[in-house]
């Protein structure tokens, strides 16, 4: 080999390593982020003109959310809220159970204005009148946050994290 000639040498399997942490990191920066969407659609509340601004935050649908690791590079997040399809996807009309729609309004007072028990049962039971009669429509909060990660928003999370793994 001349004098001038350097070797380079370049240990590929560490290299590999750090490349396979880059994807995973961010895989879990991309499930985190649909869930932050989620909550975010969730505290908004907008997207239900029957029920009211906010009426769905706060609650147990966005305390269920979780992300669930089901592998080195896939990711699952889910909402356990037994509610969370009904909310995301609306229902047919069916019989409810009246006393946690009563219990609902109560919790969500301050949004509904009722000042006693009596108003919330009496909002609570209209509530699920028409719920058993017309339905739900749907809000879409998790729909709306997996449709948030746009190309753009994957390539900047991936590119952050592969640079963040190879220094």
């Amino acid at each position: 080999m001349p004098k001038n000639v350097q070797k380079i040498g370049i240990d590929l399997k560490s290299f590999a390593d750090k490349l396979s942490r880059g994807i995973e990191n961010s895989a879990q920066d991309m499930a985190d982020y649909i869930l932050q969407e989620a909550d975010k659609n969730l505290m908004e509340g907008d997207f239900s003109p029957a029920v009211g601004k906010g009426a769905t935050n706060k609650g147990g649908l966005a305390r269920s959310g979780r992300v669930i690791n089901e592998g080195k590079y896939i990711k699952i997040v889910e909402f356990r809220a037994p509610y969370a399809r009904d909310i995301e996807f609306g229902r047919d009309p069916k019989p409810v159970d009246d006393k946690a729609i009563v219990d609902w309004v109560w919790d969500k007072r301050a949004i509904f204005q009722v000042k006693d028990g009596f108003a919330a049962e009496r909002v609570g039971r209209l509530i699920a009148a028409s719920i058993r009669k017309n339905g739900t429509l749907p809000r879409p909060f998790f729909r709306r946050a997996i449709a948030s990660l746009s190309d753009d928003k994957i390539k900047a999370i991936i590119h952050k994290n592969i640079q963040k793994a190879i220094k």
